[in-house]
């Protein structure tokens, strides 16, 4: 049993390497959002945080079933749809918290620079 966890350790340290690679790259991407929506909005910043360590999971864990998958490869590969859903949607809530961020924030800022009503 010692010899057998031994030899998946460096296969689940990879893996693991690989996630925390993920983890911070997407939230670097956040950076921006964070400096200018933190103070105003952390819920905003929060909900972007948690859907980019989703994203991260769900683009860098390796699919494992018992299930014959042939036919969804090859209907796949023939459509050249290889996102899931859940990762689109993730995707998605993404874009809306970021375009939200950047709608709040120039009500904020630039709309009372210029003046506008907002």
């Amino acid at each position: 049993l010692k010899h057998l966890f031994l030899l998946r350790f460096p296969v689940q340290l990879g893996q693991m390497i690989e996630e925390l690679k993920a983890v911070l790259f997407l939230e670097a991407l956040n950076l921006p959002l964070v400096f200018s929506s933190l103070r105003h909005q952390p819920e905003t910043v929060g909900a972007a945080a948690l859907l980019s360590f989703s994203l991260a999971l769900a683009t860098t864990s390796k699919p494992s079933s018992n299930i014959d998958d042939t036919k969804i490869v090859e209907e796949r590969k023939r459509s050249l749809v290889s996102t899931s859903v859940a990762n689109r949607g993730i995707r998605l809530g993404l874009s809306f918290l970021h375009l939200r961020a950047v709608e709040q924030f120039s009500r904020r800022a630039i709309h009372p620079l210029l003046g506008w009503p907002g």
